[in-house]
């Protein structure tokens, strides 16, 4: 092979490389990065209720909605994927670092009266549009499962509506707190498991029906 044969042939190589870089950053920058929260972790249990641990319930969740958001094609980050502690500031501070286009933090509920059941969502008490959307998203997936009684989407915190959960006021792109049924309740937590699979599909389903 002469030498300007050679030449030509490095630099077609140098532009197929400049072509796949290029193609993979686009794709990047047009698939939106969705930040999954498991709640709680480590040393911090969340509800309990004998020998059942909220951290252990979000966890669970958490990975299979990702998973089903993976094999669709989207990119997911994740704050935990194991039983780790991560803080709160860690949380949305990872979200907002890796520039995620939404941020869903999964927990499960719980309450002094074992009657009270349902899911919940909750957003900023500045009510942006776009966290409203999501979060109303996802609870009408869940709803069509079925999961018992729909509390609907409340801003703030609870006890205290000028208050935010720490996830959501520290989140810069769209984000909801989820809490999927009550711990402290019975029948929950057998819709939980019993539809645990489709509950993970529905969630996945709310969050890209809102991108």
């Amino acid at each position: 092979m002469d030498k300007k044969k050679k030449l030509l042939l490095i630099a077609l190589g140098i532009v197929i490389a400049a072509l796949a870089v290029f193609g993979v950053l686009k794709y990047r920058k047009a698939t939106p990065l969705i930040c999954l929260d498991a709640g709680h972790g480590g040393s911090d249990t969340g509800a309990m209720t004998d020998d059942r641990l909220e951290k252990d319930d979000n966890l669970k969740m958490t990975l299979a909605v990702g998973k089903i958001l993976e094999e669709k094609g989207y990119r997911v980050i994740y704050t935990r994927k194991d039983d780790s502690t991560v803080s709160l500031e860690e949380r949305y501070e990872f979200s907002n670092e890796k520039k995620a286009t939404v941020f869903v933090s999964i927990h499960r509920n719980s309450a002094d009266d074992t009657d009270v059941t349902g899911i919940e969502a909750w957003i900023k008490n500045t009510s942006p549009v776009p966290d409203l959307s999501l979060a109303k998203t996802v609870l009408k997936k869940l709803d069509e499962v079925g999961f018992g009684k729909n509390r609907g989407v409340s801003a703030g915190y609870r006890g205290d509506i000028t208050k935010n959960y720490a996830v959501n006021a520290g989140t810069k792109c769209k984000s909801c707190l989820l809490e999927l049924g009550f711990m402290t309740n019975i029948g929950d937590n057998k819709l939980f498991d019993r539809n645990f699979d489709a509950y993970a599909a529905a969630i996945a389903d709310g969050i890209i029906d809102s991108l």
